[in-house]
């Protein structure tokens, strides 16, 4: 019974690793602006580095990593919701 009610170590270690990547952006986009970098150009590289910490750690489906951009660049100013969904698709091919 005990063993039903406490969360194995996998499923705590996954969190964790899951949590990289939100923390990454975080700590890019608290930071003061970095030297010779745009602000829109920091809130993309953390938007990246949260993209990079779960492709690399595959804890979350790529396809949903890759749609990171699709909900982050319009909430941060960085593109338009219209601008930001045309990479994801043409008449032929939606990602």
């Amino acid at each position: 019974m005990s063993e039903l009610s406490e969360p194995s170590a996998f499923s705590i270690a996954k969190l964790r690793i899951i949590a990289i990547g939100p923390i990454l952006f975080l700590i890019l986009i608290a930071l003061p602006q970095i030297p010779y970098i745009s602000p829109l150009a920091q809130k993309s590289l953390a938007v990246t580095s949260w993209m990079l910490a779960w492709w690399i750690s595959e804890v979350v489906a790529i396809s949903v990593t890759a749609l990171l951009p699709l909900v982050l660049f319009p909430l941060l100013g960085i593109l338009s919701i219209k601008e930001a969904s045309e990479a994801y698709g043409n008449p032929v091919i939606f990602l």
